[in-house]
């Protein structure tokens, strides 16, 4: 069980990684997206 205990906490690091990017980057992506599909759409 060495592998599942290693992925899971890969899985958590990812997770961490991530809650940690959503709160200015994402904002950052989704601005970029909605920017994007505004321009294209219109």
């Amino acid at each position: 069980y060495y592998a599942n205990a290693r992925d899971y906490r890969i899985q958590i690091a990812l997770y961490v990684s991530l809650r940690s990017a959503t709160n200015q980057e994402m904002l950052v992506l989704d601005h970029h997206a909605a920017r994007i599909c505004v321009s294209t759409y219109r």
